[in-house]
């Protein structure tokens, strides 16, 4: 609701009265001043808006509620309901206090909170300051002075961030929703504080209008935002609008720390900025910008949907870099090296670290749906994360609250499910994830469903319109039941419980070892087309080997720039792209004494695997050492790039599980390499060619 419990019992006197009702007997039946019944009056009339009634005062009359019988039913109902509050409760009193501080910004007296809540000064008091620590991390102050009462003092900004930290807090599920179901549920979260009606701290016309003029705006940017970023930035949008429009003005902060090279979310700013102002009809100061710029930028991304990756991690500078390797080794020594070998997690990871950084910086919270099951489910995992995230606190001085935790379990979770999985099924077993819009609950899904499922299971995220054309998906999971004769489904909870994934493994099992009638009609020649390009692969790598010698103490920088010219591609490019890779993580294997340089590039045509080796059996210089050979690996982006990269890694893995090609990269001549080379290869192409004829 949007009254204060002061404000509550003048609207039931109101509603209860069919006459208007003066000022003065108000006042002698509440015990209070006129000039403070006409304070409160002010508070009522905008409270009342959201309900589609108004106040009207008559002169010497009195005022009196007006609008349709069934509005005032309403706002009736949800006084009574709010009555109904068990207060008894500690936590869910304490919680009421707590709203009704952040709601009501004017004084309020010890024994009007008494009074309400039914309960002692003495019990208020202790509330309060039970309250005072999660005030505090916000940088607000509860101010109790005699003779002038109890308010909630603090920055405009700060204030906003504890209103935003509270609705996240209390919210009734609707973050595990896709966007559809969440508008219905934030239409009902408006009823009372007992229920989800933490929203009230907001205006409902406001919040709904606010999504409205979102989903007009049409903004690729969204498509880039987890649900829970974009449930916040719909959130913070309205808690502003709301601050302005009661005149609540954010102060212009110094330090205010933004990426100023994502040029991108200065503009999605501005772009709502100017949304907004047109749909609610108000000049919104150009402050709001920036802080609105700081909140997006701090929100997390799923950039499983973009093409932005790379893009992205040109921005990356080295300190983010060596804070990456020292979580990874602070959350596990024993797994550091697979870790870091690991692209997708280390890529991951630098990606999901610029907006945690943005948002500690700036003292933004963020809210972790699935904190609770991270921490029962994978206890020892949000341990070890807890002691990675360390480092950020060590090199920044912020501590790290448990939901960025949470994420972060997520990432180094996923990491080592990939480590470990060891099963395999006879065929890719293709999974639908249903939301209703595709990028909704689907993506909450199949982030979840990627960290329990092996690497061989594919998910496809899904909207209900898409569902007909998905001929290949084998089945799909969904949170709501459908029915179709040549649909399979698994209905499911949002957040998977334990039964969930039973059947879902049962599903992949039956699916795995079962024959797919489209195979031979549609994946036959596809698979013989694999075939041929595979073996066009191996002959261009067995054709194009190259074998070099160079000085022990030769640099990094000067073999790359060497081995770089040698291509026929774009040599800048390519050491460009390989100087890169060896930010992220270092390509020199101390374990096998060789260094790994590869990268992919639209710069050369043929895949390209070669080796360098040193004058004296062993690189001398600190950037290659204790490497005894180089292992110089280039794939070609076209349109078969997953063959190239396949056949190059099928090379890779020969160098751990083959130890004689290992010592003979090291020391052998070309010709011992290329003997050795084209086994590897043969070996690998007669699996190609098994694997195929398994899967038909």
């Amino acid at each position: 609701m949007n009254f204060s419990p002061r404000s509550q019992k003048i609207v039931s006197i109101l509603l209860d009265s069919s006459d208007p009702v003066k000022e003065q007997a108000l006042a002698d039946t509440l015990s209070l001043s006129k000039r403070t019944i006409q304070r409160e009056l002010e508070a009522v009339n905008y409270g009342l808006r959201s309900y589609h009634l108004s106040l009207v005062r008559k002169k010497r009359i009195g005022v009196q509620i007006q609008g349709s019988s069934e509005d005032k039913q309403t706002l009736q109902n949800e006084l009574k309901a709010d009555q109904e509050i068990d207060f008894t409760n500690i936590e869910e009193r304490r919680r009421y206090l707590l709203l009704e501080l952040l709601r009501d910004r004017t004084p309020q007296k010890l024994i009007t909170f008494a009074d309400r809540l039914g309960v002692s000064e003495a019990t208020i008091a202790s509330d309060l300051e039970s309250l005072q620590d999660w005030v505090n991390q916000n940088h607000l102050e509860i101010i109790r002075r005699p003779g002038y009462g109890i308010v909630l003092e603090g920055k405009e900004i700060d204030y906003r961030e504890a209103v935003n930290r509270f609705i996240n807090e209390n919210s009734d599920g609707f973050y595990s929703l896709d966007r559809f179901q969440r508008r219905e549920l934030f239409e009902k979260s408006f009823s009372s504080p007992s229920k989800a009606g933490i929203l009230s701290l907001l205006n409902q016309d406001t919040i709904l209008k606010v999504m409205d003029t979102l989903d007009t705006m049409d903004e690729p940017y969204f498509k880039q935002m987890t649900d829970n970023a974009y449930v916040a930035l719909v959130i913070h949008i309205a808690i502003s609008i709301d601050r302005i429009q009661k005149g609540g003005i954010a102060e212009p902060k110094k330090g205010l720390n933004t990426d100023e090279k994502d040029l991108a979310s200065l503009q999605l700013a501005k772009n709502i900025h100017k949304a907004m102002e047109k749909a609610f009809q108000i000049k919104i100061p150009q402050v709001e910008i920036s802080y609105l710029q700081v909140h997006i930028q701090g929100s997390k991304k799923d950039y499983s949907t973009t093409m932005m990756v790379d893009e992205y991690l040109d921005q990356v500078d080295d300190q983010q870099i060596q804070m990456v390797h020292r979580m990874i080794e602070r959350f596990d020594p024993k797994y550091q090296y697979d870790l870091e070998q690991d692209d997708i997690f280390v890529r991951g990871l630098l990606i999901h670290l610029q907006p945690v950084l943005i948002r500690l910086q700036n003292h933004l919270n963020i809210f972790n749906p699935l904190l609770k099951d991270i921490k029962d489910q994978y206890p020892e995992v949000f341990a070890k994360c807890k002691d990675a995230a360390k480092v950020i606190t060590e090199e920044t001085g912020y501590s790290i609250q448990d939901e960025e935790i949470g994420y972060l379990a997520m990432h180094f979770g996923a990491a080592l499910e990939r480590l470990q999985e060891k099963k395999t099924y006879t065929r890719i077993v293709r999974i639908g994830v249903v939301c209703a819009s595709g990028f909704g609950l689907a993506r909450l899904m199949q982030t979840n469903l990627r960290m329990i499922l092996p690497d061989t299971v594919e998910l496809v995220p899904l909207g209900t319109n898409d569902m007909d054309q998905a001929s290949d998906i084998d089945f799909f999971v969904s949170t709501f039941e459908f029915k179709h004769p040549h649909m399979d489904s698994v209905h499911v909870n949002p957040l998977l419980s334990e039964e969930d994934i039973h059947h879902i493994r049962k599903k992949i099992e039956e699916y795995s070892h079962e024959y797919k009638e489209t195979s031979i009609q549609k994946g036959m020649g596809q698979d013989m087309d694999q075939i041929a390009s595979t073996a066009i692969a191996i002959k261009e790598i067995l054709a194009n080997y190259r074998q070099f010698v160079v000085p022990a103490d030769i640099r990094f920088d000067q073999l790359v720039e060497q081995l770089s010219n040698e291509m026929m591609g774009d040599p800048k490019t390519i050491a460009a792209k390989i100087i890169k890779r060896e930010k992220l993580s270092s390509q020199v294997i101390p374990e096998l004494e060789i260094c790994l340089l590869h990268c992919r590039t639209q710069s050369v045509s043929k895949p390209i695997f070669w080796v360098c080796q040193s004058q004296t059996g062993q690189f001398q210089h600190t950037s290659l050492s204790p490497s005894k050979a180089v292992v110089w690996m280039i794939a070609p982006e076209n349109e078969y790039i997953q063959v190239h990269l396949d056949v190059l890694g099928a090379i890779s893995s020969a160098l751990v599980s083959w130890k004689s090609f290992l010592h003979t990269i090291q020391t052998g001549t070309q010709a011992d390499i290329l003997m050795e080379l084209e086994r590897i290869l043969q070996n690998y192409f007669y699996q190609v060619i098994d694997q195929k004829r398994r899967t038909l």
